[in-house]
């Protein structure tokens, strides 16, 4: 017989597997039902699915959970063994349905502080696009009109797009890597590529046959990035240089590829590789040179903001100096638009200086702001979810910010136009959003980038 240590560890095993199976099933379901992989993809890549799956941390929290409801079901059942139905709803009641109804009273006292800002708008629709293709004043400005578009794409969801009078789209293809120091994921051996590359053929074509334009915008994502971003990337010998500079290039050719044969108008060679980009310049001057060869449309990089844009040196090499325009503009909390409107003007002496040393012009290859009162001065940081629960939405900072942008840098010579920070394809259709992302839609922002794009630009 057991003894009472070894019976609890046995116990904890057999539900910490149980978990485990389960939580797998779940999530190889979760792929086959999204489409994701196919039958004869996961039985040739099991091993790197399970691999994949066990270095994740929020799988294991995932486990975690599943292994607390086996454990609150086993508990619950042994109740109603020795106490029967009394005692169950009495223990149910106490353990559950209670601090359930309290964290429910708090969260809702928390979201009405969250959304508690008191800001007016009236909606100007007469700035809007009201037929059924792109408008065209980029034949005429050569301004950009453009903004990052995510989920899935069709007629309809390219119909909001137009109204706002968006004439470009920019589409973000992933491309994997682990961590900073390490090498990129090989292309040649993601199960999932080619079924990727239909679907981003598909959208190219959609936004073509509503007169939209396409920027094609590949990003690295790290997997491991332990609070680094992929500006930090930066291969940790010579050897793993090599292979990541060696998988880079087949990865943009690729996309190169891709876009010559569909007609994309711009592509992107990097997006915030700091370290890369300001420290193995002949890199990418040889990699420009060889997409050239196989892509004959305009090509940009976008660079970080901050220690990046003005030191790049193959500028020359490219059609456009893009950049990465996270830019802080006030202080925390402050919302004046005309102190906005002044930091861009210093910025802007900066990204002239380095336009006219190149003689390129300027595109923002992002440029977004959060709904929330810190989104002018930390414009770059993200939604968290602390933010959710305990930061106030503010439609207003958002608003303001957007507008402060199109009163000064949008009217200058020297800028080509902006690539706005994002815009999701399934967002619901209400008036107003409340949430603190990025996305512009159904708030008054929106309206404020309909009424900036619709704005042409004598040259």
């Amino acid at each position: 017989m057991l003894s009472p240590t070894k019976y609890k560890l046995k116990r904890f095993l057999w539900r910490l597997l149980f978990s485990f199976v389960f939580g797998c099933l779940l999530v190889l379901a979760t792929l086959f039902l999204s489409e994701e992989i196919s039958w004869d993809q996961f039985k040739n890549t099991i091993w790197n699915i399970l691999s994949a799956l066990i270095r994740a941390w929020q799988f294991w929290v995932f486990i975690m959970l599943l292994m607390g409801m086996v454990e609150a079901i086993a508990y619950f059942v042994n109740v109603y063994k020795n106490g029967g139905i009394v005692r169950l709803v009495y223990r149910f009641t106490g353990l559950v349905i209670a601090p359930v109804v309290v964290l429910m009273v708090l969260f809702n006292l928390s979201q009405s502080y969250v959304n508690g800002e008191d800001y007016e708008y009236t909606w100007n629709h007469t700035v809007e696009n009201i037929s059924e293709c792109a408008s065209s004043a980029y034949e005429n400005d050569y301004k950009q009109r453009g903004i990052h578009v995510f989920g899935k794409i069709d007629d309809l969801t390219l119909r909001p797009l137009i109204q706002n009078n968006i004439e470009w789209i920019t589409l973000a293809p992933f491309i994997g890597q682990n961590h900073v120091e390490g090498s990129l994921n090989n292309l040649s051996l993601d199960p999932r590529q080619r079924n990727k590359d239909s679907i981003l053929i598909e959208k190219i074509t959609l936004a073509h046959n509503r007169g939209l334009s396409v920027f094609l915008k590949p990003h690295i994502w790290l997997s491991e990035g332990d609070g680094k971003w992929r500006s930090d990337i930066f291969p940790k010998n010579d050897n793993v240089w090599k292979s990541w500079s060696a998988n880079y290039q087949e990865h943009l050719l690729h996309f190169a590829k891709i876009a010559e044969q569909n007609g994309v108008e711009l592509l992107c060679v990097g997006t915030e590789l700091a370290r890369l980009s300001t420290q193995k310049p002949d890199f990418w001057k040889q990699l420009i040179a060889k997409i050239r060869t196989v892509y004959s449309g305009q090509l940009t990089y976008a660079a970080n903001w901050d220690q990046e844009y003005d030191i790049i040196s193959f500028w020359e090499d490219l059609d456009f100096i893009g950049i990465q325009a996270y830019f802080p503009l006030v202080g925390n909390g402050k919302t004046n638009l005309k102190d906005m409107e002044n930091s861009w003007k210093k910025y802007s002496k900066n990204i002239k200086t380095v336009s006219q040393k190149f003689d390129k012009p300027v595109i923002f290859t992002e440029l977004g702001y959060k709904s929330t009162e810190d989104a002018a001065a930390r414009p770059w940081r993200w939604v968290t979810i602390y933010d959710r629960l305990f930061t106030k939405v503010s439609f207003k900072t958002q608003a303001i910010a957007y507008r402060a942008f199109f009163n000064t840098i949008w009217k200058e010579d020297w800028f080509y136009g902006v690539h706005i920070w994002k815009w999701q394809a399934k967002a619901s259709n209400g008036i107003f959003e409340k949430n603190h992302d990025f996305t512009p839609q159904n708030k008054p922002a929106q309206n404020i980038i309909a009424a900036g794009f619709a704005t042409k630009i004598e040259k």
